[in-house]
């Protein structure tokens, strides 16, 4: 299944806050005469309050930037007035347009800050309408208690209202927390419930929202069942509902849940197998969501590309150009994704970069285009001067040759025939020289893109930072990579995230092979590792790589050979949980080390692969380990033990690699990087580097 933005409708306050205003009058007429009000009228409330209907107007078409605009500007005129009707809707309006681009910590920023006035003027109308506001933010976290006891405060106050479109509300965004537990008979039981108020009272957008989170649970329900024609049979309903949805969004016009529910329908056909379809309606999403500006569904549709086209090109066995076209794609979607992602984590440092670093690229442009005026001047008047003398230079030497030529043209004829030949050979070698050189230029250029590619999926040294260097104080580092891959391109990786229950977790792995085949396998390994973990929800090491070690088997056998599916990685992965001073891991093939007060302590990995072996069926083991202040953890493959050198070259080994490390321990992180560099290099001296080479230490 791929990875959803929006699997399920959640109120998003485009009904709570633009909804109890009007709804009839038409949007163009409002709009003219809004804006009229703000540009000639006093500054009143009424000024206030058209800056808020503005804000409302352009977050409902997903103008985000122009929608805080105004709410910003009605923020500001409230205050000054002490306008507190006016503050609490410019906060509203502020929290939805946070809340549609996924930005959820300054959604509710605002949301409390509305809340905390609507209290105090006891408005329970627009409280409960923040209550699913806030709701909703904390579910899209994955708090689901705190969304919850918002969810039923806003049920309180809809009931004693008798609304029931807001009521609706409530049954529909209480069901999306039964479906994230997997709840699934409570999950349809409350949408069900949602939808037929909804039918009641004729309100078009819930109604699509309600087919929407039913579609999503025959969806969920699917994967859960392990009988084909069950599961076929579940994902075809979910289809069906998914459909019904979109009809109603596309007459209604809504950006935003048209590319949610196009997503949904391309996870849907993935799950069926058609990747062509899976294809189209991922891509539709993706162009909608860009042009909405949605970073969440934009990087989610990527996400889901990369993994349409890694499934396309498991069967594309047959045309290796296609194949490759269809890994490239993987690649660039994957890539996108990843940049998307980290964009989401640090999105207001890099907004405020990004203002300075187009107001520098704007004066660099201007005052580079005055230099190249003045230099095309000069250049054209130099190379008019140019010009004239080579002419003069030119006919003086045309009469030389001439007079030459006329010279030694006997003696030309006797060996012509000769040097004609000498000469078309000379031509040839000198063309396949050209030849060879352009197409070594042209793999070299593709094996140095590949090789950003593959860098920028490896863990960045700002998420390690954070999670491994912050307890140590500010300028004290907490960790070390050393990655020295054979090629360009490596079979080895490492890769970081954060697991659903909050802890961190750290996979430092062998692929099979190295060089270009490694790291192709790399890729397929991440894909399956951030799914096992960031769409299945796995917190459990063992469980990462059970899952993980299928999902390899199941897309590489598909080639139909009997080697298929034997490729994979040996790898460890530790689920680190820093308050409890403890880890818990499992390894595949891996070693994890550990230097405590002057011992190295070992801890033994399964004799087995990440991989198509004959005990892949055997789940792997794990293992929680007490760790304490000053140990130093090792994880690391084999590229270091197996590298060939020293006065008799032979392997480095195991046991000279210990020796090093119970040496190195106790000084600081980024000496210890050096001085391991330092030693194998020295061992290796004049002799090729036999493997990747990849070694991580972490300070506790």
């Amino acid at each position: 299944m791929l990875t959803l933005p929006f699997k399920c409708f959640v109120c998003l306050l485009v009904f709570a806050f633009s909804g109890v205003a009007q709804q009839s009058v038409s949007y163009g007429r409002v709009a003219d005469s809004l804006i009229k009000v703000v540009k000639t009228g006093k500054e009143d409330t009424n000024k206030v309050n058209a800056l808020n209907r503005l804000s409302k107007r352009f977050y409902n078409h997903e103008s985000f930037d122009t929608s805080r605009f105004y709410s910003t500007r009605a923020l500001a005129l409230a205050n000054s007035l002490k306008f507190k009707r006016g503050t609490a809707a410019a906060y509203n309006c502020l929290g939805v347009a946070y809340f549609k681009q996924g930005n959820y910590a300054e959604s509710l920023k605002n949301y409390f800050a509305s809340l905390k006035i609507r209290e105090e003027l006891n408005d329970k109308v627009n409280m409960a309408y923040l209550y699913i506001g806030i709701g909703g933010a904390y579910f899209f976290q994955k708090n689901n208690k705190e969304a919850l006891t918002y969810y039923n405060l806003a049920m309180k106050i809809k009931e004693e209202l008798g609304d029931k479109v807001g009521l609706a509300w409530c049954y529909n965004n209480i069901g999306n927390i039964y479906i994230s537990q997997a709840n699934y008979t409570e999950g349809l039981k409350s949408n069900f419930a949602a939808l037929k108020i909804r039918e009641e009272v004729g309100d078009k957008e819930g109604i699509g929202a309600s087919y929407s989170n039913i579609g999503t649970i025959y969806s969920d329900q699917s994967a859960a069942t392990k009988d084909p024609v069950e599961k076929e049979k579940l994902l075809r309903e979910s289809l069906k509902q998914y459909q019904k949805c979109l009809d109603i969004m596309n007459t209604l016009g809504n950006k935003q849940a048209i590319a949610t529910t196009l997503t949904n329908m391309g996870s849907v056909y993935y799950d069926l197998k058609k990747y062509k379809e899976a294809q189209e309606y991922c891509e539709k999403a993706l162009d909608l969501a860009k042009k909405s500006g949605v970073l969440d569904i934009i990087k989610e549709s990527d996400i889901n590309l990369s993994n349409v086209y890694t499934a396309q090109a498991s069967l594309a066995t047959g045309s290796p150009k296609k194949q490759a076209e269809l890994y490239r794609l993987a690649l660039e979607h994957y890539k996108a994704y990843v940049s998307e992602r980290d964009s989401l984590i640090n999105e207001e440092t890099t907004q405020k970069s990004l203002e300075q670093r187009i107001q520098y690229d704007y004066d660099k442009k201007e005052a580079k285009a005055r230099v190249e005026s003045e230099a095309k001047a000069a250049i054209a008047r130099a190379e008019s001067r140019k010009q004239k003398i080579i002419i003069g230079l030119v006919s003086v030497g045309l009469l030389l040759v001439l007079i030459l030529a006329v010279v030694i043209l006997r003696s030309l004829r006797l060996n012509q025939k000769q040097n004609t030949i000498i000469n078309l050979q000379k031509a040839a070698v000198e063309l396949q020289k050209e030849l060879v050189e352009v197409k070594h230029k042209e793999i070299s250029d593709s094996i140095n893109y590949a090789e950003r590619i593959q860098r920028s999926l490896l863990a960045s040294k700002e998420l390690l930072a954070a999670h491994l260097s912050a307890r140590h104080g500010q300028n004290q580092e907490g960790y070390f990579v050393f990655f020295q891959p054979k090629a360009t391109v490596s079979g080895d990786f490492y890769w970081a995230g954060i697991l659903s229950n909050g802890n961190f977790a750290l996979l430092t792995a062998d692929s099979t092979g190295h060089g270009v085949p490694g790291a192709i396998m790399s890729v397929l390994n991440i894909s399956c590792i951030e799914k096992a973990i960031e769409v299945e929800k796995l917190i459990e090491p063992a469980e990462i790589l059970n899952h993980t070690r299928t999902r390899i088997i199941e897309t590489l056998k598909k080639d139909g050979s009997e080697e298929g599916g034997k490729d994979g990685m040996d790898c460890s992965i530790i689920s680190f949980d820093f308050v409890r001073n403890q880890f818990v891991y499992a390894a595949a093939n891996s070693q994890i080390w550990i230097v405590r007060e002057n011992k190295l302590h070992e801890f033994a990995p399964d004799k087995m692969p990440v991989g198509k072996h004959d005990k892949d069926s055997i789940s792997f083991t794990q293992h929680t380990v007490q760790i304490q202040t000053g140990d130093m953890i090792y994880t690391l493959t084999d590229g270091m033990a197996d590298q060939f050198g020293g006065p008799n070259r032979k392997k480095f080994m195991y046991k000279q690699l210990k020796e090093l490390l119970l040496n190195v321990a106790h000084l600081a992180v980024n000496e210890q990087k050096i001085i391991i560099g330092d030693t194998i290099n020295k061992w290796k001296a004049d002799l090729e580097q036999v493997d990747d080479i990849t070694i991580i230490g972490i300070r506790v």
